[in-house]
C-alpha cells in the first residue's frame, strides 16, 4: 500500500487517505462492519483480496469495443488454428491474427495495448493470465463504490 501512497504524492495528486487495516481473520463482525462502513462513507477502496461483491453491491465490468482479436497457441494446435480461422472468415471487419505462446508472453510485456480479445487452450491462457496479472491490477465496480485490488 505504501508504493500507492508514494504514487499519489509523486504526482501531487489531492488525495487523502483513511488507512483501515483488514484481514480476512476479522476478529468480530463489529470490526468487519466498521471496515464496509468506510467503504461505502469514501465510495472507493484499495485493497488486497477480502469484500464479498454482495456486501457493498459491487460488480466488475469492462468497456470497450473488440477491434481485433488474437489466437495463441503452441506450434503443435493445429485444429484450434483451423476452428479460428473459420469463424474470423465470418467477420471481415474484426481483425485476426495468429501467435505463438512465447511471442504472445513477450509481446503483452512490450506492447499490451494491441491485444483486444484473445482465444487459446486452458494452459496458455493461464500462461497469458499470469503474465498480465504481473502488470494489472483487479477492480471493481458498482453503482455508488469502486473497489481497486
Amino acid at each position: 500500500m505504501q508504493h500507492v501512497k508514494i504514487s499519489i504524492r509523486c504526482v501531487r495528486a489531492p488525495v487523502d487517505f483513511e488507512d483501515i487495516p483488514l484481514s480476512s481473520n476479522v476478529a468480530n463482525d463489529e470490526m468487519f462492519e466498521r471496515d464496509v462502513m468506510a467503504v461505502q462513507r469514501n465510495g472507493i477502496a484499495l485493497k488486497g483480496w477480502f469484500f464479498e461483491n454482495s456486501i457493498i453491491d459491487i460488480y466488475s465490468t469492462q468497456l470497450g469495443n473488440i477491434a481485433s482479436q488474437n489466437t495463441t497457441y503452441s506450434q503443435c494446435s493445429f485444429t484450434l488454428i483451423d476452428g479460428c480461422r473459420e469463424i474470423a472468415a465470418k467477420y471481415p471487419d474484426i481483425k485476426f491474427d495468429i501467435m505463438i505462446i512465447n511471442n504472445t508472453c513477450m509481446q503483452l510485456v512490450n506492447r499490451p495495448t494491441q491485444f483486444d480479445v484473445m482465444v487459446t487452450t486452458n494452459l496458455y491462457g493461464n500462461m497469458v493470465s499470469n503474465v498480465c496479472a504481473g502488470f494489472v491490477a483487479g477492480s471493481k465496480y458498482g453503482e455508488h463504490y469502486a473497489i481497486f485490488q
